[in-house]
């Protein structure tokens, strides 16, 4: 399965993708824009997608994730500091993780996503 790591912050990145590296996923691609997102996943279509929602001056999560879908549909996880630490919260096949998350979660996150995957868009419901 084919991941693809949207996050703005160079740590909290590193440490989803040692997270995603630990569950067993070895073809791991890590993004910290928009454009560099989007160029990465029309290159290697993702399977599942992690990603934040805001990336700072460096765009929004949520349009390069529905740039990617256009081309795939892929599983989407959103881990984001707009929710609480404890919350988690699914809707039409994307997991809202809130942040700080830890790697328990995630991966129920992943596992819920992946049964429902995203269809061709996803709307940020908050």
């Amino acid at each position: 399965m084919r991941v693809l790591i949207i996050e703005d912050d160079a740590i909290i990145g590193t440490d989803l993708e040692i997270a995603s590296s630990d569950m067993g996923f070895s073809d791991i691609a890590f993004a910290m824009d928009e454009a560099e997102a989007i160029a990465m996943g029309k290159i290697a279509p993702p399977d599942l997608i992690i990603s934040d929602i805001r990336l700072g001056s460096s765009g929004s999560g949520v349009r390069a994730v529905n740039e990617i879908l256009r081309a795939a549909g892929a599983a989407v996880v959103f881990v984001t500091g707009l929710m609480d630490a404890d919350e988690m919260d699914q809707s039409g096949g994307v997991v809202a993780l809130g942040k700080p998350w830890n790697a328990t979660r995630l991966q129920m996150a992943i596992s819920q996503t992946v049964k429902q995957p995203a269809g061709v868009t996803v709307a940020w419901w908050r």
